[in-house]
């Protein structure tokens, strides 16, 4: 019994050692602007919620969390004269912005273990009717957990102050999203995203 308890101790520490480790890379990527950093915590907690409305378990919809902190990690690899670009993007300048999404999926295809957080980062900005980067999957093609975080992630970004822009009201934000239902977002996400926001769950 010792010996079991001994070993599952040393699971737990380990499991809580790997969070912590997958938290601390989500800071370092975002270090370099505070509002980014708090996001990721909103936004962790957001893709469980929406996870666990969507019928995941409550393990799987925490890995989820977890897991969509890392979804903006390839911005490591672009430069802080457009990451903190105080205004709109020229479009050459959108254009390298965009590759932060492959950045994002060749840093964490390297292991099994980050394989979640691989198809939050390379597909987080894909769009239902096809249109979004940087492979133009449509509809289902898109991972699930991909397609939640791209409703928590624009929601996020609106009813918060950016370096380009002043947050929106939760309702604008919503509306906003719910204009995307179908087109941009998975209309099942962009639903269940209402309904928490009418009970009060998030934000």
């Amino acid at each position: 019994c010792a010996s079991a308890l001994r070993n599952l101790q040393l699971y737990v520490d380990l499991k809580e050692a790997n969070r912590q480790a997958l938290y601390m890379l989500a800071v370092a990527a975002e270090y370099k602007d505070k509002d980014t950093g708090d996001h990721i915590n909103r936004l962790a907690r957001y893709t469980t919620l929406l996870s666990e409305a969507m019928g995941m378990s409550k393990q799987e919809a925490e890995n989820y969390g977890l897991a969509s902190m890392l979804h903006d990690i390839g911005k490591v690899g672009i430069a802080d004269a457009i990451l903190k670009k105080p205004g709109k993007l020229t479009d050459e300048e959108f254009v390298i912005m965009k590759t932060h999404a492959e950045i994002g999926a060749e840093i964490l295809g390297k292991s099994k273990w980050f394989a979640v957080a691989y198809h939050i980062a390379y597909c987080h900005h894909e769009r239902w009717d096809g249109t979004g980067y940087p492979r133009g999957l449509k509809g289902e093609e898109i991972p699930i957990v991909a397609r939640i975080v791209s409703v928590v992630d624009v929601f996020d970004a609106l009813t918060n102050k950016r370096c380009y822009k002043e947050p929106w009201t939760v309702a604008d934000a919503l509306a906003e999203i719910e204009k995307g239902a179908g087109t941009h977002f998975d209309p099942k996400v962009v639903q269940l995203l209402l309904q928490l926001c009418e009970q009060g769950i998030i934000p």
